[in-house]
């Protein structure tokens, strides 16, 4: 690794381990509000610890963004305003879902965590909401092929190929 990769390097485990730091203060301090209120909040749930994972997986792509030159293009003014209102986004995001879910109209959220996975059950859940129904198709025969003594396949010409870089 060269000297300026180690720097980078450097730069970004700093920068987590302050924006950790900050974060766990924040999670104990609304714990502790969370108690005194009453509050719902299970930081032992796996929907926390998944709202958890996903703010630190954000986090780090948004910090690998800004300290890397080559993926400074990436990160418009649009990403760094939407960071400060992401409560706001959510917030959002929740009363269109709550207002708008009818059932000739539903939302269907899907948990993309693993894309892969998250296309699959797309698809799947897609084709499940569908009615079908198999449809008989007559069986396909293939004629014979019928071939002439006096023809021959003449070459393509170079100038017409794509070439073959793969």
């Amino acid at each position: 690794m060269i000297a300026r990769d180690e720097d980078l390097v450097e730069r970004i485990r700093r920068d987590l381990a302050d924006s950790y730091d900050e974060e766990l203060e924040l999670e104990l301090e609304d714990r502790d509000l969370d108690q005194l209120e009453g509050g719902t909040a299970d930081p032992s749930s796996s929907a926390y610890r998944e709202s958890r994972r996903q703010y630190f997986k954000e986090l780090f792509r948004m910090l690998g963004r800004v300290h890397d030159p080559l993926k400074q293009w990436k990160l418009s003014p649009m990403d760094l305003e939407s960071r400060r209102r992401w409560e706001d986004y959510t917030r959002a995001k929740e009363v269109m879902l709550e207002r708008t879910h009818i059932a000739e109209a539903p939302w269907w959220v899907v948990q993309a965590v693993d894309k892969k996975k998250a296309r699959l059950n797309c698809i799947h859940h897609l084709l499940g909401r569908m009615p079908y129904q198999e449809v008989e198709h007559p069986a396909i025969v293939l004629p014979p092929r019928v071939r002439h003594e006096d023809y021959v396949r003449r070459p393509v010409p170079q100038e017409i190929l794509v070439p073959e870089v793969y």
